[in-house]
């Protein structure tokens, strides 16, 4: 989840293609690296994608895995239409969840009838100062899977490995991205700031070359790797329905047409809005498929496109996020579109979700998706709850809006149009199950305990899905 740029200061919840140039510090550029179907290999010495050799484990049937089939997804031959939840913090260190604790969420959550569950696959060593404007300080892990002198912490991976093999073992398919656009966790500014050139903006993990390279090894890292709890390489294992390269990608607004573009990006910004983030989608997308021929790949957007209506919320359809919706989902190793809505944070008021929202949003959406014959996902909805005691802006947003009174009708609202326009997948942001004492393992405003009332949607989608 992540709140648009022109409204986060509110709040951000939860706590070969080319010829190969030079840059002027020495480095391959980005259109050197980025090959389709290839990436540089993991560099032996320390570093992301670096580590002893792992044996590799035997490769279950395709038929354990999800496909693609025409606009739907299918597992083992048969149609596999699902609600699922993300619950972001589960796969990191940040809460520590026991094993056992893990072992009752994955079973509380597939008894519930969700089918997927979306959690980070990533976590840095990033100090409490290293923060943006409007920003919250990034959340801080410990053991977080990377460090910043390139070292991987086999504890946090061994516990990443655990959660995996208990949503296998539950019968849940995994989504897992691999980085963050905000500074949560492990955010791309990380990335440029650990491995980029001294001042550049988190755009360069777009475009410089030595960025690119680092976070290749890190996918060839996790991807190779053999989990600990149940021998499966992760590029091998069917628990996991699919890899995200991040959670989603677009640019500080306007940044292709600013005039302030980084040194590593200046060659690749062509004046088309989204060409940025496409040219890299197609690089890393391309690389993971060079090393993972089993599971679907995702971008892990939230459906910002270059055109579309704007008579109300232009910034949805301008292009100035830096993101080409209907130009991404073409490319060939992107396997399934995803979209996210957080009406509350992008200023939505209900008095606009039937007149606009859903012809201009949803069904555009999928429209989009479908010409190119491929499935959408909703893969992140969700209603902020009102606490009158939170004088935030974001507060008064989600009073001014309206959809706190009734999140049971308006998440219902929202699936009923999802599955008229022919989703594949539907999920919620986020459905947390109770300990044996009745707290929640999670909770924050945009939580939904599975005793609160808002899960009545949830559990009618579910059934939904199941007769499809």
């Amino acid at each position: 989840m992540l709140l648009s740029s022109h409204c986060r200061v509110l709040m951000i919840v939860c706590f070969g293609l080319f010829a190969c140039r030079t840059d002027r510090d020495g480095g391959r550029h980005i259109d050197d690296l980025i090959q389709v179907g290839k990436g540089p290999k993991p560099s032996p010495s320390s570093g992301p994608g670096s580590g002893p050799s792992q044996s590799v484990a035997a490769t279950p049937t395709s038929q354990a895995f999800v496909q693609v089939n025409g606009t739907g997804f299918v597992l083992d031959g048969r149609p596999f239409a699902f609600q699922g939840t993300n619950f972001y913090r589960l796969g990191v260190r940040d809460v520590r969840y026991s094993d056992a604790d893990v072992k009752d969420i994955m079973k509380k959550t597939a008894d519930s009838g969700m089918r997927v569950i979306r959690f980070w696959g990533f976590s840095c060593d990033t100090p409490s100062d290293w923060r943006e404007p409007g920003v919250p300080e990034p959340a801080i892990v410990n053991p977080p899977i990377l460090e910043r002198d390139g070292r991987y912490n086999e504890d946090a991976l061994s516990y990443l490995d655990r959660v995996i093999a208990e949503a296998g073992n539950a019968g849940l398919k995994v989504i897992l991205p691999l980085v963050n656009f905000e500074p949560s966790y492990c955010g791309m500014g990380w990335w440029t700031r650990v491995y980029g050139s001294p001042g550049e903006s988190k755009q360069a993990f777009y475009c410089n070359p030595k960025v690119i390279s680092a976070y290749q090894n890190y996918i060839a890292k996790i991807l190779n790797r053999v989990n600990t709890a149940n021998g499966l390489q992760y590029k091998n294992d069917p628990a996991i329905m699919a890899i995200e390269v991040a959670n989603e990608p677009h640019t500080t607004d306007n940044y292709e047409t600013s005039g302030n573009i980084d040194a590593s990006c200046k060659s690749l910004v062509s004046g088309r809005p989204g060409d940025l983030v496409y040219k890299w989608l197609s690089a890393i997308t391309s690389h993971v498929r060079s090393i993972d021929t089993n599971h679907l790949i995702a971008t892990g957007e939230e459906g910002y496109r270059v055109s579309g209506d704007r008579s109300r919320h232009g910034w949805l359809h301008d292009g100035s996020k830096g993101i080409d919706f209907d130009r991404n989902i073409k490319l060939p190793n992107v396997s399934f579109a995803t979209v996210h809505f957080l009406l509350d944070n992008w200023g939505i008021p209900q008095s606009e979700f039937y007149s606009w929202f859903v012809p201009n949003v949803i069904d555009d959406r999928a429209r989009a998706v479908h010409a190119a014959g491929k499935p959408i996902v909703l893969e992140e909805v969700g209603f902020s709850s009102y606490v009158s005691t939170d004088n935030s802006g974001f507060m008064n947003a989600v009073k001014s809006n309206g959809y706190y009174s009734n999140r049971t009708k308006w998440l219902s609202e929202t699936y009923k149009a999802a599955n008229k326009a022919g989703y594949a997948g539907t999920m919620i942001w986020q459905a947390i199950p109770n300990r044996s004492n009745g707290t929640p393992y999670h909770s924050d405003y945009f939580s939904f305990g599975f005793e609160d009332p808002a899960m009545t949607a949830i559990r009618e989608q579910i059934e939904v899905q199941k007769a499809r």
